[in-house]
């Protein structure tokens, strides 16, 4: 690869890095502003997994070199009440990602939350509406990994670039 195409993928690598951190900073955010909401119990009132596929998208066709998975999404409904106020809300974790590249990944969740289950969630006591019934995300947040490893990538691309000159 010529130096200015280098140069180029080194600056889209710092580029991703940035957006990658930035929107990892406002969830980082959000969760911390989480830890001082109340909580109540709720009830789930429907679990069940579906495939995102959009229609017309041929799935059966693999090769070695192009190897699909399906995408599948939990939906798990709950209702809950504060102040004597109805609410519902299909929110598990407050990033909102309850979509996997397997099935039997999102019916984990479903199983974790059967319908008729009482359950504790998490609310804002400003609003309400917004309820999660976890806070923290069951993985290591890889928001952050991703962004570091093209940042990384992006300044030793630019460093390397800059002393072959």
């Amino acid at each position: 690869m010529e130096k200015s195409g280098r140069l180029k993928a080194s600056f889209v690598f710092l580029l991703i890095g940035g957006v990658v951190l930035f929107l990892e900073g406002g969830y980082q955010q959000r969760r911390a502003a989480s830890k001082a909401w109340s909580t109540t119990e709720g009830v789930v009132v429907e679990s069940s997994v579906r495939s995102t596929r959009l229609p017309g998208e041929d799935w059966t066709k693999t090769t070695d070199d192009d190897i699909r998975q399906e995408p599948w999404h939990a939906r798990v409904t709950y209702t809950y009440s504060v102040e004597g106020r109805s609410y519902q809300s299909s929110r598990v974790y407050l990033d909102h990602v309850t979509a996997y590249a397997s099935q039997s990944k999102a019916q984990e969740l479903v199983r974790k939350y059967p319908e008729g289950r009482r359950i504790t969630v998490h609310y804002n006591p400003q609003n309400p509406d917004d309820a999660a019934l976890e806070l923290d995300r069951p993985w290591l947040d890889k928001g952050v990994l991703a962004a570091v490893v093209f940042l990384g990538l992006g300044i030793i691309g630019i460093i390397s670039s800059l002393l072959r000159s």
